[in-house]
């Protein structure tokens, strides 16, 4: 309470940031009637705190720009005019507004501006990336690709003097931008071997806009051109153009061959890798010797040959179409006959003009004829037959298993454990005298035996079938 009259007060402030000491005056007039008035005057701290966006879009600090007392109900007007430094051209402004109810920190974000960048493909380039918005102050790479048969040349635009860098780094300005990619038109060469022949209307130049070219062919007294060779052909080509869009130096050269000659073969049959052709121009060409299955090459007949010639040489320089017949004689092949010894009547050799050839069975004594085995037979076989026109040396071996011969006992009622047969491979037998009741054995007759003989051995090594019969008393 205070009376009226000429009045001052002093007291405190509620601020955000603690309390603050405050002082002024009152007016008697605003007193009014009443000799006693209670006045509480109340202020509120006022605090803004601005950040900036960086050029690489991250943020700084929040930093006080503003720190004041607002009576409570006042109205709080604050924008970025306020700074004495603020720079318009990299910022957005920003502002706060609104009536004072107790004490306040207004956080302010202040983004920078940002400016559109335009790109522009000028002559002979393909393509140009990293147009867009972009923030004042940011770190800028543009790339320029230039069309086949263009050099990179240089940016030209907005306050650029001519960067050289295909792959240009700038930073953006306060502003559009605008850039020009530009590059040169190449110039290629065309360059000619004409190995002593003469052409005319064939360009020593040209580029990527040319329209097609095709080339003309060279004349060489002599000779026949047979193509060109050269940048992008694999063999010679006679028709030859650089089409519009192409790129690059070229070099041709063209190809020239002499008169060429026929060189004709009759071989029956036979083959040869000699050369069906040549030139004034070759070096001296021996003829080989062809081959033929089944024969054996005799000779050459034919041109400038009186009689068959194994050795034959196309002199260097020699001229005119040429034949040459091959002469042959059938070739010999053996047979060889693995008969473990036995014999054979077979043919020892053989030549492919030969009818059909059935091999006969071998003999041997003691033993059975089982087959052959050896060239083309992979199992024993009885029926060999070397077919006509067959080729090359063949060996067969003669299979065996020993004959088996029988033993036949005439026993008049007796009996005997002796073996009823044998073969040749067969160690020695020697019979055992049989038996029979009530009689005596006197001995054996039969087969290569004369007189009773109780010992009878059968020799390792014998053939044939046997008989014996036993004698008893």
């Amino acid at each position: 309470m205070v009376q009226k009259g000429n009045i001052g007060w002093s007291g405190k402030v509620k601020g955000a940031e603690g309390v603050s000491d405050v002082s002024t005056a009152v007016r008697e007039d605003d007193l009014g009637d009443d000799p006693f008035v209670t006045i509480e005057l109340v202020q509120y701290a006022q605090v803004v705190k601005v950040r900036y966006q960086n050029a690489d879009g991250s943020y700084t600090d929040y930093s006080n720009v503003m720190d004041e007392c607002y009576d409570n109900g006042a109205t709080v007007n604050w924008d970025t005019s306020q700074i004495s430094d603020f720079d318009s051209d990299t910022y957005e402004s920003a502002s706060v507004s609104y009536s004072v109810t107790g004490a306040k920190t207004t956080e302010v974000t202040i983004n920078r501006k940002t400016y559109n960048l335009t790109l522009n493909k000028g002559t002979g380039i393909e393509s140009v990336t990293e147009a867009g918005p972009y923030r004042v102050g940011q770190s800028v790479t543009v790339t320029a690709t230039p069309k086949a048969g263009y050099t990179w040349s240089n940016w030209t635009g907005t306050e650029i003097n001519g960067s050289n860098d295909q792959s240009y780094t700038f930073t953006m300005l306060a502003g559009d931008v605008a850039l020009t990619a530009n590059a040169t038109l190449n110039t290629y060469t065309i360059n000619y071997d004409l190995a002593g022949g003469n052409v005319t209307g064939n360009p020593e130049t040209y580029t990527v806009e040319t329209n097609n070219i095709t080339l003309k062919n060279p004349t060489k007294e002599g000779y026949t051109f047979t193509g060109w060779t050269g940048t992008g052909i694999e063999a010679e080509t006679k028709e030859v153009t650089i089409a519009s869009g192409s790129t690059g130096n070229r070099e041709y050269t063209a190809n020239w061959e002499a008169t060429e000659y026929t060189i004709t073969y009759n071989l029956d049959g036979g083959e040869t890798t000699n050369p069906t052709s040549y030139t004034i121009e070759d070096e001296d060409i021996v003829l080989s010797a062809p081959n033929k299955v089944g024969y054996t090459f005799t000779g050459w007949t034919g041109t400038g040959i009186e009689e068959e010639t194994k050795e034959v040489t196309i002199a260097s320089g020699s001229t005119g179409n040429r034949e040459y017949t091959a002469n042959w004689e059938a070739t010999e092949y053996t047979i060889t006959y693995n008969l473990d010894g036995g014999e054979t009547t077979n043919p020892t050799s053989y030549t492919i003009e030969d009818e059909d050839i059935v091999l006969s069975a071998p003999n041997k004594v003691g033993y059975t004829f089982t087959g052959w085995t050896g060239t083309g037979i992979e199992e024993a076989t009885k029926e060999i037959t070397i077919a006509s026109g067959s080729i090359g040396n063949r060996e067969y071996t003669a299979n065996w298993k020993a004959t088996e011969y029988t033993i036949t006992y005439n026993l008049d009622g007796g009996e005997t454990t002796n073996p009823t047969s044998y073969t040749i491979e067969d160690e020695d037998i020697v019979l055992s005298a049989p038996n029979k009741v009530g009689y005596t054995f006197t001995g054996w007759t039969g087969t290569e035996i004369e007189e009773e003989t109780k010992e009878v051995t059968i020799a390792s090594g014998s053939t044939g079938n046997r008989e014996y019969t036993a004698n008893w008393e």
